[in-house]
């Protein structure tokens, strides 16, 4: 009598099966989070791009601000800030007591309306901390969001290999908010539009938007394969 075979188990297929399924939970709760996320004028974040930000995310790249263009003054295009996490409070050595002796140097409160109009106590106390040097806690800071860049720059040089666009809506990225954070954009001169638009900067505008957003949603769907394939 022959003995009885074991059913055979697939055991690389299980894995794969469990991971993808993990991913799965991770993306569905990154979505989630997203829905009660809001900013300071308690708005939530803009439909046409929370996939983006929630692929973004899941790739390690830690977004802070974002906008799905709407076709106004500042927000023409769609962009996502990327920044690293937990930005420390303090920048320099002895920030606070550079700071506190500029101030009472000019006669004024150690406040930011107060270094705003006095551009001169400024620039003092600009020169003496950047002479003081950054905190290592900053330095690690700026470090990681370089580091970010890189990956973000790796990822979009693989995405325009197999993806082409026209130059305008192509996604590119630019410095934002100093220190080495970015925001991913689509290029062309919507996005710097920065007045009150006139009639030819309107003309056509909404069509344009329509481009925009779907090569960022392109980018987004890029994103969100190469989290689950990875």
């Amino acid at each position: 009598m022959m003995p009885e075979q074991s059913p055979r188990i697939e055991v690389g297929n299980i894995i794969e099966s469990d991971k993808r399924a993990e991913k799965e939970r991770a993306w569905k709760s990154r979505l989630k989070e997203l829905d009660h996320i809001t900013d300071g004028l308690g708005e939530g974040i803009d439909e046409n791009i929370k996939e983006v930000v929630a692929a973004f995310s899941v790739n390690g790249l830690n977004t802070l601000q974002s906008c799905e263009g709407h076709g106004k003054p500042y927000r023409s295009t769609p962009w996502v800030w990327i920044e690293a996490p937990d930005e420390p409070d303090i920048k320099y050595i002895r920030e606070k007591e550079v700071l506190d002796e500029v101030a009472e140097r000019y006669g004024m409160p150690n406040e930011d309306k107060a270094w705003e109009e006095n551009e001169v106590a400024w620039m003092e106390a600009s020169k003496l901390l950047e002479q003081n040097g950054k905190t290592p806690e900053f330095k690690a800071w700026q470090s990681e969001n370089k580091r970010l860049r890189k990956i973000t720059e790796e990822l979009l040089t693989e995405f325009y290999v197999g993806h082409s666009a026209d130059p305008a809506t192509r996604i590119i990225l630019q410095d934002e908010g100093g220190f080495d954070a970015f925001k991913a954009h689509n290029d062309g001169e919507d996005y710097d539009l920065t007045e009150e638009l006139d009639e030819k900067q309107k003309n056509g505008l909404e069509k344009r938007l329509l481009k925009y957003r779907e090569e960022m949603e392109s980018f987004g769907k890029f994103l969100k394969e190469k989290y689950f394939s990875g």
